[in-house]
């Protein structure tokens, strides 16, 4: 019986080597995107703490040098949180658009596999035949010797 060859395997492992290789990509956007936003997060707490230290600082004045440094390092983790948050959106349409690339590898690759689930249906019927004749002609046969030694 001959075995099941589907011409198109090389394509097929052609597809599922990019769809892997699109996984590893997103994985990683994803994890750049995470420590983005840790940072972010990090940036704004900061933030929010020394405002606080600010706030406590105006009621117990030590001199307007230092009231100018703070408000100088407030606007400084301004400016830092404003840069982060534009490479957090920015890491999130990168994450967004391999995402896509997955999403199209994925149909590409299930293209094929349908491609090849219907040739291997296809294959077993055509072997299911040529077994279904093969035994209909060794049925054939016997019944003929049986009518030739009945005779």
């Amino acid at each position: 019986m001959k075995k099941f060859d589907f011409r198109l395997e090389k394509v097929l492992k052609l597809r599922q080597g990019r769809e892997e290789e699109i996984q590893v990509l997103l994985a990683q956007a994803r994890d750049r995107y995470n420590n983005a936003i840790d940072q972010l997060e990090r940036l704004q707490a900061h933030r929010e703490k020394i405002a606080h230290q600010l706030e406590n600082f105006k009621e117990n004045p030590y001199g307007i040098e230092d009231l100018l440094i703070y408000q100088g390092y407030i606007e400084t983790l301004d400016r830092q949180i404003g840069r982060q948050y534009l490479q957090t959106v920015k890491l999130g349409e990168e994450v967004q658009n391999v995402r896509n690339q997955l999403m199209e590898a994925s149909r590409d690759k299930k293209m094929i596999e349908t491609v090849k689930t219907r040739h291997h249906q296809r294959y077993k019927d055509e072997q299911r035949r040529a077994e279904n004749c093969f035994f209909d002609e060794v049925g054939s046969i016997q019944c003929a010797r049986k009518l030739i030694r009945e005779q």
